[in-house]
């Protein structure tokens, strides 16, 4: 089975003299960039917890031990794990149904071919998912801002419209749906990809 030959490999990391290590940022402790616990919803939805990470950038060039290290969740070490621990569980899966079907010579409904994607989809499928829900609103509001600005065309030169009577207001209006439009598109977009 060609399928069972995916196995783990743990990899170290190499720092830049070639010796092999664990360089300071890589450790699991706290970072000063890292978003506190007790850190709002207004700062991480702005990435205000960066702040610290931009004056540093603002003073001097960041360099590689400037940055944060990675989540404990996101480093290759738990994510090759978690795939791996998926995968021995497909194959097993897929083995027990082989063996019902060749037993009782009659067609069950369970897979009896391991699959990748499979394993993929319960690994990485909710990432996608609520990904998927934040770009959707996102594609939708890339509509709003052509739509709004031939209204505000069509607002600064009344030539271009029948209506003898435009207001201020609806010029105001106009100008709010687009900063708003904007606004919503780039939280949307900016907190998952």
């Amino acid at each position: 089975n060609r399928g069972s030959e995916m196995k783990y490999v743990e990899l170290e990391e190499v720092d830049g003299a070639g010796k092999r290590g664990d360089r300071q940022g890589c450790r699991m402790e706290e970072h000063p960039h890292d978003p506190p616990p007790e850190t709002g919803w207004f700062k991480i939805l702005t990435f205000g917890h960066l702040n610290p990470l931009l004056q540093t950038g603002y003073k001097r060039p960041v360099v590689f031990d400037d940055l944060p290290p990675l989540l404990s969740t996101d480093r290759s070490k738990h994510v090759g794990r978690q795939l791996q621990a998926l995968w021995d569980e497909e194959l097993e899966t897929c083995a027990k149904n082989k063996a019902k079907q060749t037993k009782g010579r009659k067609q069950t409904k369970g897979r009896i071919e391991p699959s990748l994607l499979r394993v993929l989809i319960k690994a990485h499928g909710r990432e996608f998912a609520i990904g998927n829900l934040l770009k959707f609103p996102q594609d939708m509001l890339l509509f709003a801002g052509p739509f709004l600005l031939e209204k505000l065309v069509i607002f600064v030169d009344p030539q271009l419209t029948s209506d003898s009577e435009l207001r201020v207001q609806d010029g105001m209006f106009v100008v709010v749906g687009i900063f708003a439009a904007q606004l919503l598109q780039s939280l949307f977009l900016h907190q998952y990809f």
